[in-house]
């Protein structure tokens, strides 16, 4: 397996996780959770699709804005997962962020495109401080909650076992109908 087919075999992945992560929030809407990993997910997906992709749908400025841009939404995205998961209540902080991300995208609109490496770098530090903060947080909270992560694991497994309940129902209905 070469690096670049292991990139795309992790873009394809993350993808999976974004769409299984959406069709939970579909059947579960209230936790939104969900749809923030699925969110996270498609954002890491867009960003990490340029460690292999040759032909590119848009001009480069437009590219290289949105794959940093993707960087930088990442870790906004996987704040507000990691919030709900946790069950923190941050609304500045998450304000923040936004106000944060939707200026580093501008930015990156702006400049030119061989200055933009070394801005981006910069303000790609801040994701580094938002990671230790995400970290710290979990931390806190799984010593307070030590069963908060595993609701999550739960949650999936009972999302999971739904779905295998239904497609043998399906199934069994499917072999009804050909019997009759």
């Amino acid at each position: 397996l070469t690096q670049i087919e292991l990139n795309r075999v992790l873009f394809l992945l993350t993808l999976l996780v974004a769409l299984l992560a959406f069709g939970f929030w579909v059947r579960r809407r209230q936790e939104s959770l969900y749809l923030w990993l699925a969110a996270a997910c498609l954002a890491w997906s867009t960003n990490s699709a340029h460690l292999f992709a040759q032909r590119v749908p848009l001009p480069a400025e437009s590219w290289w804005v949105l794959v940093h841009g993707c960087t930088d939404l990442w870790i906004v995205l996987l704040t507000q997962f990691a919030h709900r998961l946790a069950g923190v209540v941050r609304p500045r902080l998450e304000l923040a962020l936004w106000v944060w991300v939707l200026g580093a995208m501008a930015l990156y609109g702006f400049i030119e495109l061989a200055a933009l490496i070394p801005v981006s770098s910069k303000v790609h530090a801040v994701n580094v401080l938002v990671v230790l903060y995400l970290i710290i947080q979990l931390a806190v909270e799984g010593r307070r909650d030590p069963v908060a992560v595993m609701r999550v694991d739960i949650d999936i497994g009972h999302a999971g076992e739904a779905l295998r309940q239904q497609r043998l129902e399906r199934e069994h209905r499917i072999v009804e109908v050909a019997e009759a």
